[in-house]
């Protein structure tokens, strides 16, 4: 299967070559993208009629109070419209830990997509295994070991996939 993950700088690391060995993974990063601005992005990839989405955003979108699950299901909508046979995943949003009230609206946000998942046939990858010692000094992006939980995250959905 060609599969095709588009997200924001916290995909940026994967190695597209372990992520898969029975499928084609293609990783597009876009630093610093909301789910507003994802729209423009996926658009692009969706012309190959990739057999997988995957969408890994939502980072960018706390600090900035943007709506992510409205995105988020825009995003969606933009992949049925334009690749109908196009399966999708949705990454869960990764904690951040630069500001304490960012927790709260994180796991409220992941608890809609996964539960908007469920109900609309969507893949959703829990990212909820990936703490503080996952996330560099910066307090927002991955480290090593927050990448290699990433990338294992992935791996069980694709793996799990006919």
């Amino acid at each position: 299967k060609n599969i095709i993950i588009v997200g924001d700088s916290m995909v940026k690391h994967l190695n597209e070559n372990r992520l898969s060995k029975q499928h084609n993974v293609k990783v597009n990063p876009f630093r610093g993208s909301t789910t507003v601005n994802m729209q423009d992005h996926i658009k692009q990839y969706l012309e190959e009629q990739p057999d997988i989405v995957g969408i890994h955003s939502g980072t960018n979108d706390i600090p900035r109070n943007i709506n992510t699950f409205k995105h988020m299901k825009k995003l969606v909508k933009a992949i049925r419209e334009n690749s109908e046979n196009t399966e999708i995943f949705i990454s869960g949003i990764i904690n951040r830990y630069d500001k304490e009230e960012y927790k709260i609206k994180i796991d409220t946000i992941n608890e809609k997509l996964e539960k908007y998942c469920k109900d609309n046939n969507i893949h959703f990858v829990n990212n909820n295994d990936i703490n503080r010692q996952g996330i560099g000094r910066d307090k927002i992006h991955l480290n090593y070991s927050g990448n290699s939980i990433l990338a294992k995250n992935f791996l069980n959905l694709f793996n799990s996939l006919k």
